[in-house]
């Protein structure tokens, strides 16, 4: 199976394409210019892999939250994606993304994912290791003041914290065990959407939604 995965939702772009041979992956640290970034990347990507779009068997993308115009820079390509190529569709949170980076990098088996929301405001959502290797959600995603977000059970020596929201909001969030600013990279929206793909937990491009969290948003 031949699934292309890519995330707008913050300050970076970041494209993946897994394959039977590989998984390679683009990113650009350029904020703000994701929508003339993403579609360059991902032919890249295809030319790099020696395939075409034509060769794609899903799609899959992180359905927010996040900044307003990124997330939605993700939804409209993906859309246009899946509806001229017919394929199946997987979304996830951009907080589980996070979550799941973490643990790829630093084998964080608790994490609280938490990205800036502006308006003195995050992200952010308490996530942890399955039997399975997947980061999975202890709650719902939400977004509130820093000073709102509350850990499971208190136990606070267990975590650790990943996101933006930790450059800006470190003195006012949970004192955990660690914490590192990550952007979210689209190898680990494959790892989530894989066993998504395989027991068929599937949209069409028509099902594919932004979750916001808010309704005034900051673009």
């Amino acid at each position: 199976m031949n699934v292309l995965a890519f995330d707008t939702s913050g300050e970076s772009c970041s494209v993946a394409l897994y394959t039977s041979q590989q998984c390679i992956e683009k990113i650009s640290l350029e904020p703000r210019k994701q929508a003339e970034r993403l579609l360059p990347m991902v032919d890249a990507l295809l030319t790099d892999a020696g395939i075409t779009r034509s060769d794609l068997n899903g799609l899959a993308l992180t359905h927010g939250p996040g900044a307003f115009t990124g997330v939605r820079v993700a939804i409209s390509a993906a859309q246009g994606l899946a509806y001229a190529l017919d394929i199946p569709v997987v979304t996830v949170s951009t907080l589980a993304a996070l979550a799941q980076g973490a643990y790829r990098k630093f084998e964080w088996r608790h994490v609280v994912a938490a990205m800036d929301a502006r308006m003195g405001e995050v992200y952010w959502g308490c996530y942890q290791l399955n039997d399975n290797n997947l980061m999975q959600t202890m709650d719902e995603d939400k977004v509130s003041s820093a000073k709102q977000v509350i850990l499971p059970d208190d136990l606070n020596l267990y975590w650790h914290g990943a996101g933006s929201g930790w450059a800006n909001y470190a003195d006012e969030l949970p004192l955990i065990k660690s914490h590192h600013v990550l952007n979210v990279e689209a190898f680990d929206i494959i790892t989530l959407a894989l066993p998504a793909f395989a027991a068929g937990r599937v949209l069409t491009a028509a099902e594919i939604k932004p979750v916001y969290l808010r309704d005034n948003v900051v673009r």
